[in-house]
């Protein structure tokens, strides 16, 4: 009578049977249709009793199996406790997953368990064993005999989980006017002067006239120079350029810089495009205007972290030492975790760290490994590729009485440059260029992600003094504290070392092909209200060069000497 009127009370209080876990229940007996029920002990049987969460009860009355005697619980470990309630009492979130495992997330834990590993009990259905429970969640618990209830104790009660990624908030546009722009508009205009002269001599006015607006979807602007403002023969047309930019094509059309260097004098004016195939160039900040190199390089290259540890393992990525997960993955038997195409450059500067948290138990403390990477200008994302084309004519402008307004154009020039993203560290380009004669570019940009090592090379074939154009930039740091560089071009040859010996020392090193081979120190020290810096060199050709400055309070002490 008594088991009979128990079960009414739990149907009453209780009703935590989903049809979910139902249908969990139904898959794991007809998965494992030969798994005999357990057999009950000896000395176990049916209780009702409540779940607290800490202090709080969650559930006040539930049927689990186990033993008491009055003054506590007998072999606690092995009482047995609903499947749903343990679910519900933690507040568990449950995923039925692909390979048939099933996950389970809190707020302190993300770990995956075999269903078909759970117990089957007779009357109670699907049980975790108290031991299981701490073991496999993490989570202790005990037996209340006064308030005749068991009390988990998650070690995450009372913490929220960790943000995961960042989700941009749409821009609403609903309900708002819209304006299209005029095909032409004449935005500001800007006449400048300078005024020269003295008592001897009368007075010299020379100024400079631009002009900015927009046309169709790009925008226009031109600077016209005045060497003499009161005699417009002398004015000559500096500037005047068309541009459109998008995050897939630009066109610009007039005065701009070419894509290769070049030793003609005189400016370039042609027409070029540039077609982008899987990347975004870098925003354009502070008015710079068309750059090539710039908007042949991505805003952002995709790298790949990966790394081993133990299966169960939670592996969270975050960038910095925000708190904001931008992602996470529950390693699976192989021991091997994988974030592909982190985004390297922008707003995002390489610098992030990758938690490892054993068994998925957030409340423990997590491995910290550093994963910081960088970019070489020029670097696209691997799959990506750019198409540049360009064809124009080199002018001159003088400024003469006798030469037209717009100048004198004088040689055709033009080339084509195509750069592929081979892979995530090697990006490379190919194409030509005719400039006076016809020349070859090839160019690399290297960045190995488990070598400390940056590479940006451009090769151009010979001219006709039969010299090779190459310049090259090329940075190692095997360790935190050695650092080294070395720059070549057509004019010379650098490398640079550093070694920071300890963190107010380092020593020096510099060679130079035109000058001379140089090793030094430097120190820094500071403190509450001073700064000292001290650097010496000398060099092989017996030159001594010093720099101190001291700084104490407002008064500040430098030197600097060349000997």
């Amino acid at each position: 009578m008594l088991g009979l009127i128990t079960s009414v009370v739990i149907g009453i209080t209780d009703n935590t049977w989903s049809q979910t876990n139902s249908n969990l229940l139904e898959l794991t007996n007809s998965e494992n249709p030969t798994t005999p029920a357990i057999k009950e002990p000896a000395d176990f049987t049916i209780l009702p009793v409540g779940v607290n969460v800490g202090e709080r009860a969650v559930i006040f009355t539930v049927l689990v199996r186990g033993e008491e005697d009055g003054s506590g619980a007998v072999n606690f470990e092995q009482w047995l406790v609903p499947y749903d309630t343990v679910i519900k009492a933690l507040k568990l979130e449950v995923t039925p997953l692909a390979d048939g495992l099933i996950e389970m997330r809190s707020p302190g834990l993300i770990t995956r368990i075999d269903p078909s590993q759970l117990r089957n009990d007779p009357e109670l259905g699907l049980v975790f064993s108290i031991e299981e429970i701490q073991t496999l969640l993490g989570v202790p618990a005990e037996f209340e005999i006064n308030e005749y209830a068991i009390v988990f104790n998650p070690p995450w009660l009372g913490k929220r989980g960790g943000r995961i990624g960042i989700t941009e908030v749409p821009i609403q546009l609903e309900g708002l006017p819209l304006v299209k722009p005029a095909n032409f508009t004449f935005t500001a205009i800007e006449q400048g002067v300078n005024t020269t002269g003295s008592e001897a001599s009368s007075l010299d006015y020379q100024g400079e006239l631009t002009a900015v607006g927009t046309l169709l979807d790009g925008s226009w602007y031109f600077r016209v120079n005045q060497p003499e403002l009161l005699d417009s023969r002398t004015w000559n047309l500096r500037e005047a350029q068309y541009l459109q930019q998008t995050n897939a094509a630009d066109y610009v059309v007039g005065s701009q810089p070419s894509f290769w260097r070049t030793q003609a004098a005189g400016d370039y004016w042609g027409v070029t495009t540039i077609q982008r195939q899987g990347f975004t160039p870098p925003e354009s900040l502070g008015g710079s205007g068309f750059i090539p190199g710039q908007r042949l390089q991505s805003s952002q290259v995709g790298r790949t972290i990966v790394g081993e540890t133990d299966p169960g393992t939670l592996v969270r990525l975050t960038q910095g030492f925000g708190d904001i997960v931008l992602a996470e993955v529950l390693v699976d038997s192989s021991g091997i975790y994988r974030f592909d195409d982190v985004p390297i450059g922008g707003r995002s500067f390489g610098n992030y760290r990758v938690l490892l948290y054993p068994q998925g138990r957030l409340t423990a403390q997590p491995e910290i490994r550093e994963a910081t990477f960088s970019t070489v200008p020029g670097q696209i994302p691997a799959g990506a590729s750019a198409t540049l084309i360009s064809a124009g004519i080199r002018r001159q402008a003088s400024g003469r009485e006798d030469q037209s307004f717009v100048g004198e154009f004088t040689n055709v020039q033009g080339g084509v440059n195509q750069r592929w993203g081979v892979s995530e560290d090697v990006t490379l380009g190919i194409g030509g260029i005719y400039d006076q004669l016809p020349r070859g570019i090839g160019e690399i940009f290297f960045r190995p992600t488990d070598i400390p090592l940056e590479l940006a090379a451009t090769v151009v074939s010979p001219n006709e003094e039969e010299s090779w154009d190459v310049n090259a930039s090329l940075r190692y740091n095997p360790t935190a504290h050695l650092s080294t560089r070395f720059n070549s071009d057509r004019i010379s040859q650098r490398f640079n070392l550093n070694w920071r010996v300890s963190p107010n020392f380092s020593l020096l090193g510099s060679y130079n092909s035109r000058d001379s081979t140089a090793v030094g120190v430097q120190t820094t020290f500071s403190g509450r209200g001073f700064f000292t810096f001290a650097r010496a060199t000398l060099d092989t050709e017996n030159r001594f060069r010093w720099n101190l400055t001291q700084r104490l309070g407002s008064l500040e002490f430098t030197q600097q000497g060349n000997e």
